[in-house]
């Protein structure tokens, strides 16, 4: 490359420096070569430049006709999409909801453990206990039966807060309640809580814990078998 060539190149990515450009300009008026060879590069760069964008234009109109018009992959894929989407519509309606499921199997438990006194004065824990939940004060009872299984590690007190908690809709505490049970016992608790706690797991979306809970039951003599097994059912 040239002297000359070198200038005109410059020239043209816009590179001369103040130098340069005087010379540039001399030659330009005096050499009528290089006026040629000037001309000839410029429209050469012009025309490369011109290609270039139509074909960049080209590019993108077939990226828009092949946005517009989808392939028989895009279609497959919108296909199996629109199924999905169906699927689990069809999925959420013929599941059964767990609150509407909750509501219709829970009964509130009786106290089946000491009868209620009205003497207000008394100071035995457990009566009062179960006084306040034969009165549906079961904030009060569920503070009591609290003290009573702290003091004496009674079942009987496991039971009866967590069924007070249920009754105040907090199903949390009523879980960590019932859970406090040992269910190697098989004692006349174990299916009691078994299917008021496998009710709490329900209302909490923990639906694979009730369920193996609801077997349990469903496989015992317990008062709550038929329920249990009927529930079960309408899980699976």
């Amino acid at each position: 490359m040239t002297n000359k060539d070198l200038l005109i190149e410059k020239f043209l990515e816009h590179t001369l420096s103040a130098e340069e450009q005087l010379e540039f300009d001399r030659l330009l008026q005096s050499d009528a070569a290089f006026q040629q060879e000037f001309e000839f590069q410029k429209k050469l760069k012009a025309s490369i430049i011109i290609e270039t964008r139509e074909k960049q234009k080209q590019q993108l109109r077939a990226l828009e006709r092949e946005i517009a018009t989808p392939s028989r992959f895009k279609y497959a894929a919108a296909a199996a999409i629109i199924l999905v989407v169906f699927a689990a519509l069809i999925f959420a309606l013929i599941r059964p909801d767990t609150d509407d499921l909750y509501a219709s199997y829970y009964e509130p438990f009786p106290n089946l453990e000491k009868p209620t006194t009205r003497d207000k004065t008394t100071t035995d824990l457990p009566a009062k206990a179960f006084y306040a939940y034969d009165t549906e004060n079961y904030a009060t009872a569920a503070a009591l039966f609290d003290q009573i299984y702290t003091q004496q590690a009674a079942d009987y007190a496991i039971l009866y807060e967590g069924l007070s908690y249920m009754e105040l809709g907090k199903f949390r505490q009523a879980i960590q309640t019932f859970e406090l049970f040992d269910f190697e016992k098989q004692n006349n608790y174990t299916h009691t809580i078994s299917w008021y706690l496998a009710l709490c797991y329900l209302k909490n979306q923990q639906t694979e814990r009730a369920k193996f809970l609801l077997e349990e039951v469903s496989l015992s003599d317990s008062q709550f078998k038929t329920s249990s097994t009927e529930l079960l059912e309408e899980l699976n």
